[in-house]
């Protein structure tokens, strides 16, 4: 009987300027070819039109004709907030990185013959929970089933030191076309352990491509009088910074294997009819001294590290390299002279790629081996102390073992203060805002009580994978909130054009006791939307009206137009509920009551109107909706109304969208947040009309 084969699991080294497929047997590891014959795909997407994308050698070429839908480097963006409007579409890192790891998984199917689902995915050991998350996002649009997000480091330390049987101490610099690692790692075995990881998540080889190409256009300025670099942007410069980063980067390869190159761009800029080419000869010890200042970054990073780990220079026992940058003799001369002569046997380009695979195996193979990884930045939240708002208090410290829960008690800040927002940050600065947002959600239903009376559990775990699983639990209710940040749930709204875009936006919420299944997910959702406004550049104002029924004298709950985020966030958490009366609700009052905010004259006027239930007709000062509907297209409001897609709903709230507006059906999805979601999009597309 023939035994039953086990499942091809794919391990891929998702790099900034190439990535690598590799299947490990056991015994060898099969590294694949990917893009023709060549074991390295260019992480470079063109898009053709808004569907169609080329991936690799051949969208690469493209770059220079089309510049804005041609995408490199994009692992530099994970974990942001960047996106790049393409053929009417917001692309995101995610959207970019998922045509890469597609690419990988047809032409593995390709190579291997069989169906591949399962994926090891790297990514930098400095990447925070965000860009993590954002990685396993990708694999998982791909079509992976992703078992784990391996800290590059970690796989280039298995693909050197797998089966060597030798207990020793190694330290693994990876300096990549866009991230700097610097890891050290205990080797018992097979089994691999972290003691320390640092770097520098916008540090590597790109940024020598960029100086390179300074030095290029400075050279190009004095012979010519033509200040590229200050031009206005054009197709035409686009194509011209593109050629000089091209040219760029072949004479840093280039200056690897010799003491000078000649560098020549034919054509480089057209004015009129004059044509200007660009010869330059870059000497070795000119290129050192542009890159000098950056390799001593990565110098100092390599000896924080030491000291986190308690590590003399003369302990660690191999020192692996790792990325195309490493090549740079100033880099490897650099760590000769701090620790040893790097260890040569070792391809940097795709030992990444190997350890992953080597990682893929360990995973379903019981005693093989094991690694264990640490947490790269501290983690932890947002608290309020005095007139202080924003100081971060980390939970989870830098360099702890994985996996690893812990849990801290906080109190309440105001008088029967209905709510909390936990933010998770995570970061190395004192200022919560300062560091990056990687998730957010509110514990509410809190027992009214004085201030620090409430006590509330936060609970911080992290999983094997790097996963953050945050909590909150009210001791006195025990009600509780949770979050999983595997993707990190963002409004996309980059295609709004903030130089243009002028906005005063009103979100009117019903706030009854009938919205419960929906008033949590609408307040993440206004909290995320201020977030986007706040990071966009727009010029914005926005404004809060909460309401319930009028004719039970339920006031409404006005909140000025701002433009501090702040203030309307805390508008939002603490936004109390109302009871509501008969089924309709005044959402007609309200909406005149946001006519009567301070609107200011150029902006474009935006209400968004959120409830389950019908308006009451006439409203108190006899009022219908279509009269209402008339005030709002007289004053230039553009109205966007979520609600049931009942008749009595719709005749009334259908005629209040009809000067560019829309009606979207509260109970369209399972998950009321993609509906609100799908609104800011649409909002961001209504500005840019």
């Amino acid at each position: 009987m023939t035994p039953a084969r086990r499942a091809v699991i794919l391990g891929i080294d998702l790099g900034t300027t190439n990535s690598v497929a590799t299947v490990f047997d056991g015994v060898e590891s099969r590294i694949l070819p990917v893009d023709g014959d060549s074991r390295l795909l260019p992480s470079v997407v063109s898009y053709r039109d808004a569907e169609q994308a080329l991936v690799g050698a051949s969208a690469k070429r493209l770059s220079r004709l089309r510049p804005d839908t041609t995408f490199r480097s994009i692992k530099r963006r994970m974990g942001t907030d960047w996106s790049a409007p393409v053929y009417g579409r917001s692309l995101t890192p995610v959207d970019i990185s998922t045509e890469i790891l597609k690419k990988l998984l047809a032409e593995a199917e390709r190579q291997l013959g069989v169906p591949v689902r399962d994926a090891v995915i790297s990514a930098p050991a400095y990447f925070n929970a965000r860009a993590r998350a954002d990685t396993r996002a990708a694999g998982e649009r791909a079509g992976f089933n992703v078992l784990k997000i391996v800290p590059e480091p970690t796989a280039a330390a298995l693909a050197y030191g797998f089966d060597k049987g030798t207990d020793q101490t190694i330290l693994v610099y990876d300096l990549g076309g866009g991230t700097f690692d610097i890891s050290v790692l205990e080797v018992k075995g097979n089994n691999f352990t972290t003691r320390c990881v640092d770097g520098d998540a916008q540090l590597g080889g790109d940024n020598f491509d960029e100086l390179v190409a300074s030095w290029l256009l400075g050279t190009f300025r004095a012979e010519t009088g033509v200040d590229l670099a200050a031009l206005p942007d054009s197709e035409a410069k686009r194509r011209a910074m593109q050629l000089s980063i091209e040219a760029a980067e072949r004479a840093k390869i280039e200056l690897s294997e010799t003491q000078s190159t000649t560098i020549a761009i034919p054509h480089l800029w057209t004015e009129g009819n004059a044509s200007h080419s660009l010869a330059a000869q870059l000497r070795r010890s000119d290129f050192e001294a542009l890159i000098l200042p950056l390799v001593e970054r990565t110098r100092e990073i390599t000896l924080r590290a030491l000291r986190a780990a308690r590590l003399r220079p003369q302990e660690i026992d191999r020192v692996v390299l790792v990325g195309g940058s490493t090549h740079v003799p100033l880099v490897r001369h650099m760590l000769t002279d701090m620790l040893m002569e790097p260890y040569g046997d070792i391809d940097p380009a795709t030992c990444v790629g190997v350890g992953a695979g080597i990682q893929a195996y360990l995973l379903t193979v019981p005693g093989a081996g094991s690694t264990v990884d640490v947490v790269p930045q501290p983690l932890g939240i947002r608290i309020e102390r005095g007139s202080d708002k924003d100081l971060f208090e980390p939970l989870i410290p830098a360099q702890s073992l994985l996996p690893q829960e812990v849990t801290r008690e906080y109190r309440t800040v105001a008088d029967n203060q209905a709510e909390v927002l936990v933010e998770v940050y995570q970061g190395i600065s004192n200022r919560a805002t300062q560091n990056t947002l990687v998730g957010y959600f509110l514990l509410d239903g809190l027992a009214p009580a004085p201030r620090g009376q409430t006590r509330i559990d936060v609970t911080f775990r992290m999983d094997e994978d790097g996963i953050l699983h945050a909590s909150a639990l009210d001791q006195r209710t025990r009600r509780a909130q949770h979050i999983t940040i595997r993707e990190f749930q963002r409004v996309e709204l980059a295609i709004l054009d903030s130089q243009s875009a002028t906005a005063d936006l009103v979100i009117l919420m019903d706030v009854t006791g009938s919205m419960d299944p929906f008033i949590n997910a609408m307040k993440d959702r206004a909290i995320a939307f201020g977030d986007y406004l706040a990071r966009s550049g727009v010029d914005y104002h926005i404004a809060l009206i909460g309401f319930g029924d009028l004719k039970i004298h339920e006031p409404l709950l006005v909140n000025a137009l701002t433009s501090d985020i702040r203030r309307f966030k805390e508008y939002v958490v603490h936004l109390p509920r109302t009871h509501g009366g008969d089924i309709p609700e005044s959402s007609l009052d309200a909406l005149r009551a946001a006519l009567r905010l301070e609107f200011r004259p150029q902006a474009q006027r935006i209400f968004v109107l959120i409830t389950d239930a019908p308006p009451h007709q006439p409203d108190l000062e006899g009022h219908s909706a279509r009269d209402v509907a008339g005030l709002l297209q007289g004053a230039g409001v553009v109205t966007y109304v979520v609600s049931r897609q009942l008749k009595e709903h719709y005749r009334a709230y259908a005629p209040l969208t009809q000067n560019g507006g829309k009606y979207y059906n509260i109970e369209a999805r399972a998950d009321f947040r993609e509906i609100i979601d799908t609104l800011a999009v649409d909002i961001a597309r209504g500005l840019t009309r």
